[in-house]
């Protein structure tokens, strides 16, 4: 009884965490992606970002243009509502969804830190 008790007490939060924002649909994410803006949120600013893309193929990998303009391929994966991209040669980096429709995704590009939104529009 007390083994349950701890094991549902265990169990909770992880569901709760689980439950809580907009999970990453990696299906509808597959295809390439123009950048829009980034938003300081903070700032209240808007920066033109589209020199960037990013083009998220059905296997895991991806080609692209950070917002700094570099060019970078690797691969990605997502956990709940973060989207993982791990270049290759690079640092694994944490894009935490905000929102996602069929036609655009913003992603929160400093998680855990002051807000900054990238917008996304599908390109095809």
């Amino acid at each position: 009884m007390q083994f349950s008790l701890k094991l549902v007490l265990f169990l909770l939060p992880l569901f709760l965490l689980a439950s809580c924002g907009a999970s990453v649909d990696t299906e509808a994410l597959v295809g390439k992606w123009q950048g829009v803006n980034l938003d300081y949120k903070q700032q209240g600013g808007l920066v033109d970002a589209s020199s960037s893309y990013y083009d998220f193929k059905t296997d895991g990998t991806y080609t692209g243009t950070d917002i700094s303009g570099t060019p970078e391929s690797g691969t990605y994966k997502s956990l709940l509502n973060t989207l993982y991209l791990t270049p290759t040669g690079g640092s694994k980096r944490a894009l935490e969804l905000e929102s996602q429709t069929a036609e655009k995704l913003v992603f929160n590009i400093n998680p855990g830190a002051i807000p900054l939104l990238l917008t996304l529009k599908r390109v095809r």
